[in-house]
């Protein structure tokens, strides 16, 4: 269950331009307060549709697992 949040979670990130390392944000100086504020804002909606997938229980609905 928590892989699947974590997958899900990463792949909503990504939808909005944001990119991981294994779900973990790597800020740096190289990042201005718009970037930051734009990746805050994307966090907070990935975070309520991790929070609406949870309460349904159904993550796997969810994912987009691409077929290569």
């Amino acid at each position: 269950r928590l892989r699947l949040k974590r997958t899900f979670y990463i792949q909503e990130l990504l939808k909005q331009g944001i990119t991981t390392y294994n779900g973990i944000m790597l800020p740096s100086y190289a990042h201005d307060d718009l970037i930051m504020e734009k990746t805050l804002e994307a966090m907070g909606e990935t975070l309520e549709r991790v929070a609406y997938a949870e309460k349904q229980d159904k993550f796997e609905r969810y994912l987009e697992i691409p077929i290569l």
